[in-house]
């Protein structure tokens, strides 16, 4: 049965120290038993006794709106929420991370959206004026001209960066009458590039008359901006101790491991209290220490450790920690 020994100090209000035995699923939860020994080694009866587990700093039901944002590799932003009841905290997001959402019960993966690296557009952030030259133009990540036959006056795009691997892209613009650049095609993508490349027109081959200036273009893709996703605006200090996220990686590898991800755990203050009574010098009673919180976290580790505190005589009598375990099949 689960038994606890707690040696205190009579004039002490810190932590005593305890002997006790880790506790495994399906183990007894009707037989706790809870034995005192004072400073002059004697077994005695303290008045009031309480024990719980939980974890310290952790969060007490209620529910937190906006409690975070989850910010991925790509800047893309979530906003959480947590509700926790009877000591199982939930998670909510205002929009779901781009990668989903696995896990449940205060326990979680949080999934970015894959990383290729690939250029995804090529936005106008300024069509220029007076243009002299209308011409399909081609883009590459080496200036090496990938002329399209057939079109007069053709310029090139150049992509100044060196990516790794084989990564390149292509595409085409074309300029109007008015001579400035109405729209930009692009045919392929390319992958590798670890952050976003420069895109500029090759004065030499287009160039803008009188007082007319070059347009001005910039690369929208598929590349991280922050080396790994990071939890940020936290709604309180209280969201800031009850939470860790740590990144996580599914094994995608460039030259790097990428950590695309993130594993986050959301504590509650409580899990279970217990029921006691006393009994002669012991203080007897019931206590389940395992919730479907404690049981997602057994998922992960096959062990984890809860707070554990026992109170007498309107005095902590032993603050420490309780292992849990899972039962080897």
């Amino acid at each position: 049965m689960p038994e606890i020994t707690i040696y205190t100090n009579d004039g002490d209000c810190a932590n005593g120290v305890a002997e006790l035995n880790p506790f495994t699923v399906g183990d007894t939860t009707n037989d706790w038993t809870l034995k005192f020994v004072n400073e002059d080694g004697d077994f005695y009866a303290p008045s009031g006794v309480t024990m719980r587990v939980g974890h310290t700093n952790g969060l007490p039901d209620g529910t937190y709106n906006n409690a975070f944002k989850w910010v991925d590799r790509a800047d893309n932003e979530s906003t959480g929420s947590i509700s926790v009841s009877s000591g199982v905290p939930t998670l909510s997001f205002d929009t779901n991370p781009v990668g989903g959402v696995v896990g449940t019960n205060g326990v979680y993966i949080l999934r970015g959206p894959r990383l290729d690296g690939a250029i995804t557009s090529i936005q106008i952030l300024d069509p220029g004026k007076s243009l002299s030259v209308g011409a399909f133009l081609s883009l590459n990540i080496d200036g090496t001209r990938l002329g399209l036959a057939g079109y007069l006056g053709t310029s090139n795009v150049v992509i100044n960066t060196n990516p790794s691997g084989t990564a390149y892209a292509s595409a085409s613009a074309f300029t109007g009458s008015g001579g400035f650049i109405t729209y930009v095609n692009l045919y392929t993508g390319g992958a590798g590039f670890q952050s976003a490349p420069l895109v500029y027109l090759e004065a030499s081959s287009l160039s803008a008359t009188g007082t007319g200036r070059l347009p001005v273009l910039e690369a929208k893709g598929n590349w991280p901006k922050y080396e790994f996703p990071f939890k940020r605006d936290e709604s309180g200090n209280n969201i800031i101790a009850a939470t860790t996220l740590s990144p996580y990686s599914d094994g995608q590898v460039t030259n790097v491991t990428e950590y695309d991800h993130s594993t986050l755990v959301i504590r509650p203050e409580t899990v279970a209290t217990a029921s006691l009574s006393q009994s002669g010098i012991n203080w007897v009673g019931t206590m389940n220490p395992i919730n479907s919180y404690v049981t997602e976290r057994l998922k992960l580790r096959n062990s984890t450790q809860l707070d554990l505190q026992i109170r007498g005589d309107g005095r902590t009598l032993f603050q420490g920690q309780l292992t849990v375990l899972n039962k080897i099949a």
